[in-house]
């Protein structure tokens, strides 16, 4: 990712709006947020995750929000994949949860509010305010959250960091 495609938004424009764009149109773009995972890990065991999301296709996975480790595979991921929103955890390489809206809840080209929470009983994902029935691939411990990856490193917007080494992907 090289530095110009990164567009960052602020000053005083009123009332204050700051924010961040990916310009590059690479596949590589991405923000890494150091120590993120370790300042959420441990500690939480309900929170919301929430973000705005416009995709190209329906098709394609792209990477919203990743938490990983960089020495064993664990991870919590929320991506959207082929029009659906996905919620990966991953804990010591034990998928705890892996769950994804309906088929079609993400059109591309068009603007949409995703929200995923977890109220410390199981994990529900909102597209534009609308609380979405979930597909279960995986349901081990559907109470897990951030305390269950308790060696989570760091946290990335627009990039997985899912391999256990590291990399952002």
């Amino acid at each position: 990712m090289a530095v110009t495609d990164l567009h960052f938004v602020t000053g005083a424009l009123q009332p204050v709006k700051r924010g961040i764009r990916f310009l590059g149109g690479a596949s590589d773009d991405a923000v890494q947020i150091d120590a993120a995972g370790a300042a959420m890990g441990n500690v939480s065991t309900k929170g919301t995750i929430a973000f705005w999301c416009m995709v190209p296709d329906d098709t394609g996975t792209y990477t919203a929000v990743s938490f990983g480790d960089a020495d064993v595979v664990e991870y919590l991921q929320v991506s959207v994949e082929a029009g659906t929103v996905q919620l990966v955890l991953v804990d010591a390489t034990t998928v705890h949860i892996d769950v994804n809206t309906p088929a079609g809840s993400i059109k591309p080209h068009k603007w949409h509010h995703v929200a995923v929470v977890q109220d410390g009983v199981s994990p529900k994902i909102y597209v534009d305010g609308v609380e979405q029935t979930l597909s279960w691939t995986t349901a081990v411990s559907i109470t897990s959250w951030f305390k269950d990856c308790v060696n989570l490193d760091s946290g990335s917007i627009g990039a997985a960091e899912m391999d256990g080494a590291g990399n952002l992907t």
